[in-house]
């Protein structure tokens, strides 16, 4: 059997469906979740003095990137 997690993740994802099913297969496997959908939101919730060992996110999410045009 692998070994389970059981520290604390943000989960930070726009798409709900693959938000699911990160923190489906993320809990499954020991870990705490919380997940939000957007870097804003999860830079208040670190900002508010929440504490979390990973931070799980997209790669690309909306509003992050200025537009360079």
């Amino acid at each position: 059997m692998p070994s389970r997690g059981n520290e604390r993740v943000l989960v930070v994802e726009d798409n709900e469906r693959i938000r699911d099913v990160s923190c489906t297969i993320l809990a499954d496997l020991g870990y705490r979740i919380e997940a939000v959908d957007s870097a804003d939101e999860a830079l208040a919730r670190i900002a508010s003095g929440s504490r979390f060992e990973l931070v799980f996110s997209d790669v690309v999410m909306p509003g992050l990137i200025p537009d360079s045009r």
